[in-house]
């Protein structure tokens, strides 16, 4: 590390400190940060993990693994989430970009949406939607890799 941070660091002092952790189950600790979300008492979005709540009538169940299934602060989902529950889905084409786990896909499609595109420059999550569809048996939702070039034009 030393030499790594001599030869990057030029001009600079350095320190660092190294400590060591002790040994954990870090799958579990990973999983118990991620708390269920209930949106407007109608859409319940939930991991694997969490306990099951078919007394709403959307309940979303998302693999996170590796992906972030909703922001620090969940309030821009829960917003997106309240949109769809409040509109009129039936037959419209949907456009998820940046879909992450595909939350927001999954309820579109769930209200009735036709055909869904969802889109993410991570192809994690492209595997995560794939996965999350057939969790919450859903097969409307094409997931694809979207690249940015150079020239800031996006290709899918």
């Amino acid at each position: 590390m030393e030499t790594v941070l001599a030869t990057e660091a030029v001009g600079y002092d350095i320190s660092y400190q190294v400590e060591e952790l002790e040994n954990k189950n870090w799958n579990q600790v990973w999983e118990s940060n991620f708390s269920p979300i209930l949106v407007d008492d109608q859409c319940y979005v939930r991991a694997t993990f969490h306990e099951d709540k078919p007394e709403y009538p959307y309940q979303i169940i998302i693999d996170p693994k590796n992906v972030i299934w909703y922001r620090p602060s969940p309030k821009p989902l829960s917003m997106m989430l309240s949109f769809i529950l409040e509109n009129n889905f039936e037959g419209k084409q949907v456009l998820d970009m940046g879909c992450g786990t595909g939350i927001l896909a999954i309820l579109a499609s769930k209200r009735g949406a036709k055909d869904i595109l969802a889109v993410d420059f991570d192809p994690i999550c492209v595997e995560s939607v794939n996965e999350n569809k057939e969790l919450n048996q859903v097969s409307n939702i094409e997931a694809k890799f979207g690249i940015q070039r150079s020239n800031s034009r996006s290709s899918i």
